[in-house]
Parts: C-alpha cells; sequence; structure tokens
C-alpha cells in the first residue's frame, strides 16, 4: 500500500507488533522506498526495548500505548516539522 500510495502519504504511523513484519521493519522498508517519510511507531513496551534495531536511523516519534489524543496531536506535528527523525 505504501509503495502504491508513497506520493500521497504525508506521516506514517505504526504499530511496533504486526503480522509479518515488525514496526522497524516496515519503517526501515518504508524509508528504502521514501527516505524522507516521517514514521512515528507506537507501542505498549518501554521505548528503549521498543527501539532496539532502530538506533541507526530513528523514527519521527514515539507514542507509548496507551495514549491520548493531544499526544497523538503532537507527535504527528512534530514528525511533519522535523522530516523523518527528529
Amino acid at each position: 500500500m505504501f509503495r502504491q500510495g508513497t506520493g500521497e502519504i504525508d506521516v506514517v504511523l505504526c504499530d511496533l507488533s504486526m503480522p509479518k513484519m515488525n514496526g522497524v521493519d516496515a519503517m526501515k522498508n518504508m524509508r528504502s522506498i521514501r527516505p524522507d517519510i516521517p514514521v512515528i511507531l507506537t507501542s505498549g513496551h518501554i521505548e528503549s526495548h521498543a527501539l532496539a534495531g532502530a538506533q541507526e536511523h530513528p523514527p519521527a516519534g514515539f507514542l507509548h500505548k496507551p495514549y491520548r489524543r493531544s499526544e497523538l496531536k503532537a507527535a504527528l506535528e512534530q514528525a511533519l516539522r522535523s522530516g523523518p527523525s527528529a
């Protein structure tokens, strides 16, 4: 889906736990297609554990679940201002 609509996507919100591919790998794949895409990762796990493997190219943001609408709004605004890794 990302490959087909890449020009229409401004930011990606991606969970770390998904079937077939985790969020860090999904982020890396999306950035191989479009390096400038800001990606916000979300998880119920502790951020340092959740982002293991993403140190070289960190996400634009991280939201710990559960998060509030205001936190999502702030993360999206920051990601859109800052680009791929904030």
